[in-house]
């Protein structure tokens, strides 16, 4: 991990996507949605990993929408994703919930480098996570994507709107092949976060560190 996090602190401009890539949330977040789609099909059913890889990176929007298109069903997506938000906040609260340690590697050599985070989570659940944690003090500013209202290959191709990334000395934590493919286009430094949940789905990636 060391010799891997001595390559990585080059950088001026840290971007890092929240869940699956700082934190250990994607198992909680699985949760929280098997709950609202029990409650959306009337009947209990297994969201398994395998089910719910198709929906890592995406907002959740864009996931109850391919919702109603996969298990054939409509509802109220604003009512359904509150109430999603709300399980997994709470869920999220738990102890057992980690930040990665390669991101306190990293923290102890933030100096004059920016750390931005940019994530399709909801921003009232970022803050609350991000506070009980005590890593928001680290961030430069936080991006919650569906607050802005645009989606993340946008923010990205148009960064210069959000940040001032002037010297294009730029990496990228993430744990989306695609969001990683978009960023070594745009000539970003792209790292893959594994953890078993997209574990063998990160060939776009330029370096992949693993984490449990």
């Amino acid at each position: 991990m060391a010799d891997m996090i001595e390559k990585l602190k080059d950088f001026e401009i840290y971007i890092f996507d929240f869940d699956g890539t700082l934190i250990n949330s994607e198992p909680f977040h699985k949760k929280a949605h098997n709950l609202v789609l029990n409650e959306i099909l009337g009947k209990e059913i297994v969201l398994t990993d395998q089910m719910f890889s198709k929906y890592i990176g995406k907002s959740d929007i864009q996931i109850y929408d391919e919702y109603k298109v996969d298990f054939h069903v409509d509802f109220d997506k604003d009512k359904m994703i509150a109430k999603k938000v709300a399980y997994a906040t709470d869920l999220l609260s738990d102890d057992s919930v980690k930040i990665f340690d390669y991101f306190f590697e990293l923290a102890k050599e933030k100096g004059n480098k920016r750390f931005y985070i940019v994530s399709n989570q909801d921003y009232d659940l970022l803050m609350k996570v991000l506070e009980r944690k005590g890593i928001k003090k680290y961030f430069d500013k936080i991006f919650s994507l569906p607050k802005l209202g645009v989606k993340k290959d946008y923010f990205l191709q148009n960064l210069d709107l959000y940040i001032d990334n002037s010297t294009r000395k730029t990496i990228i934590f993430e744990d989306s092949n695609a969001v990683l493919g978009l960023a070594k286009q745009l000539g970003m430094f792209a790292v893959g976060i594994e953890t078993y949940m997209n574990a063998g789905n990160l060939s776009n990636a330029d370096t992949i560190i693993k984490c449990e």
